[in-house]
């Protein structure tokens, strides 16, 4: 699975993975442009314009004509939007890759951003914002995100707000995408059983004429310091919500794979170091996980739960403890083992299917201008060992604030709580 990096005649940027064995095909346009880099007034506007492309295009009038024409052809489509991408996927059968790729291009290349579908999406967009508003675990990670990114578009909703939402005009839709949708900007990631001569071939013919444009540079984040170390907000609920964490290194850090493994002792799998400790020893939590993100000029690290409000602080200490305990290197080479094959085999099941191929692939490509195979990636984590992981997580940790951001009832007792969460 070797992919090939290719700009065409024109300038567009294009990634092929070919597969000749797969019945399948994904076709993916990544964008490099995502919540971060909207002003306040415009917060949601990438996230709104992903979903206005799929409302009609010139040849393909309405949503409802482009959902038809693609599942005649026996596919399927989506989008997703992130703080620093948006992306577009198009997965069919191999023998209607031709036409599935002209019907995303044109969705892409020439939206109608329809005033009467804008303001019907508008509700729509709304109602997701309640929708997640209404859920504890993503309430509670949206409180834990606005404080550690204050002021800052990381640290806003990728949705924007209602009031956002509704102020956005047809206008500022259009003049986005045109800012953004560009050939510099672009890259049009494919998986699957293609031809690669055919593909390059489409991928002139129908993005070629976009204009060229160019990279643009998001707001830098450069205050790493948490001024408040717990954020309670109160709702009626049977749980405590808990996200706690703080800051991690950028997307380029030397440290990115050893903070993987030691993220997989913490909390991937029956074996994890937090499933064990909170929920199968001490039976505080259902849910409970760790993860990291990582972006150009900063990171986050959090660990999430819900537990009884009783055993909220309880369940805290517990977790500090278990942070205390990686950095100090208390685990075993069996525990290191099980994480890094944990890591290598979830790997190898997430890219089974083609478009997970292509999103992989691309987004090495758009967001860190490098193109890992798969065994390059599983060398750099085989490469690793006790010692870096817990050198990477005491960087990241020691002597570090810690940030604690709770949904909880009313009478949740986290009383002499802030005196104890440094590590």
């Amino acid at each position: 699975m070797k992919p090939d990096f290719k700009i065409t005649k024109s300038g567009v940027r294009t990634l092929l993975v070919d597969n000749n064995t797969s019945p399948s095909v994904a076709i993916v346009v990544l964008a490099g442009v995502g919540s971060r880099y909207e002003t306040d007034a415009e917060a949601g506007i990438a996230h709104f314009v992903e979903h206005t492309l799929f409302k009609g295009s010139e040849k393909y009038p309405t949503s409802k004509i482009i959902g038809m024409e693609i599942e005649l052809l026996g596919g399927t489509s989506n989008a997703f939007t992130s703080y620093d991408y948006t992306g577009y996927y198009i997965k069919i059968p191999k023998d209607n890759f031709e036409k599935s790729f002209e019907i995303l291009a044109d969705m892409i290349n020439s939206p109608l951003f329809i005033e009467s579908e804008i303001e019907k999406e508008k509700g729509v967009i709304c109602e997701e914002i309640k929708m997640y508003n209404d859920l504890p675990r993503s309430r509670v990670s949206e409180i834990f995100t606005e404080n550690l990114f204050a002021r800052h578009p990381l640290g806003r909703n990728i949705a924007g707000t209602q009031e956002t939402v509704k102020a956005t005009s047809r206008e500022q839709l259009r003049l986005f995408a045109e800012k953004y949708y560009t050939k510099a900007n672009l890259l049009i990631s494919i998986a699957g059983n293609f031809d690669k001569e055919l593909a390059e071939e489409l991928c002139e013919i129908h993005f070629g004429s976009l204009p060229q444009g160019q990279t643009i540079e998001p707001q830098h984040f450069s205050n790493h310091r948490i001024s408040k170390n717990l954020v309670v907000e109160n709702k009626d609920l049977e749980q405590a919500h808990i996200v706690m964490g703080g800051y991690a290194p950028r997307r380029n850090s030397k440290n990115k794979y050893a903070l993987q493994i030691g993220n997989s002792i913490l909390s991937y799998g029956f074996g994890s170091k937090l499933f064990q400790k909170i929920r199968d020893e001490l039976g505080l939590a259902y849910y409970i996980g760790a993860s990291i993100s990582s972006y150009a000029d900063t990171g986050r690290y959090s660990i999430a739960l819900g537990t009884d409000k009783k055993n909220a602080k309880k369940a805290i200490e517990a977790i500090l403890t278990e942070l205390e305990s990686l950095i100090k290197g208390d685990f075993s080479d069996k525990d290191f083992e099980r994480a890094r094959n944990y890591l290598l085999g979830s790997m190898t099941t997430d890219l089974e299917a083609a478009e997970d191929i292509a999103v992989w692939f691309g987004l090495q490509k758009l967001l860190k201008d490098e193109l890992l195979s798969v065994d390059e990636y599983i060398n750099r984590l085989n490469s690793e060992n006790r010692n870096s992981v817990i050198n990477a997580w005491r960087e990241m940790l020691e002597g570090k604030e810690i940030l604690i951001a709770t949904l909880a009832p009313a009478n949740t007792d986290f009383s002499n709580l802030t005196a104890n969460i440094n590590l």
